[in-house]
């Protein structure tokens, strides 16, 4: 009877870490981001939208969510500049809802470049980009593209 609490116990253990999120994910500090590898180490497909705003200034690197192949709702990203490593979405491979990407002054944007399909609309807006090859592998957008006071070079 022991073994079978025991079993049951590792088994419940088990499941609750591997869960993702339910609700919409907010990064705003790098420690948000280094949490979430954290707390949902096995999560490789998430259902909900992230967002990741660096408006504080505090993000330094995106590893944490390196973990991510498939995000089923929006994606948003805010305020990334050059300080900001982002090479921890590189493998994120399907966007099921929106691509919103605004207020980011990036040198070189490339992290993006194994997405191979966006579900809705994407939309870059008030950015500055010097090398934007960060939609290179995109087969299927059937949503808007929107370029708002966007700068690539």
């Amino acid at each position: 009877m022991k073994n079978i609490f025991t079993l049951l116990f590792v088994l419940l253990a088990c499941i609750g870490f591997s869960q993702c999120p339910t609700s919409s994910i907010y990064l705003y500090k790098q420690a948000d981001v280094d949490l979430f590898i954290v707390n949902y180490p096995n999560c490789t497909e998430i259902d909900v939208d992230l967002i990741i705003n660096n408006y504080l200034k505090e993000i330094q690197n995106l590893e944490g969510l390196s973990n991510i192949s498939i995000v089923n709702g929006d994606l948003t990203l805010n305020n990334l500049d050059d300080s900001t490593d982002i090479s921890g979405i590189e493998n994120f491979t399907s966007i099921g809802g929106n691509l919103n990407f605004s207020d980011n002054l990036i040198n070189e944007f490339n992290s993006l470049g194994s997405i191979t399909f966006v579900g809705g609309s994407i939309s870059l807006s008030n950015n500055t980009i010097n090398n934007f090859n960060g939609l290179n592998a995109l087969q299927n957008a059937p949503g808007d593209l929107s370029f708002f006071p966007t700068k690539l070079k």
